[in-house]
């Protein structure tokens, strides 16, 4: 799965608050993880992008975030 609090190398984008890429962690407002993987027939990825906000919306709530899942299965 995906840990917002530890992104991986390679696997992680950086946006200022405009949603412009940026090329490390320093003045990010969101973070963009993503992760795939393979079942063991080699016949389904799956795709996860989790992309979280540095700051909570409001007082006293969590960083929002949004999740994407997609799945593509090889047709034989």
């Amino acid at each position: 799965g995906i840990n917002p609090s530890s992104p991986v190398t390679s696997y992680v984008d950086y946006l200022d608050v405009d949603g412009n890429l940026l090329t490390g962690a320093a003045g990010a407002f969101f973070t963009r993880q993503w992760h795939i993987a393979t079942n063991s027939t080699a016949t389904v990825k799956t795709v996860t992008v989790v992309t979280t906000a540095k700051t909570a919306g409001g007082p006293g709530g969590a960083a929002p975030s949004t999740t994407l899942v997609s799945v593509k299965a090889l047709l034989q």
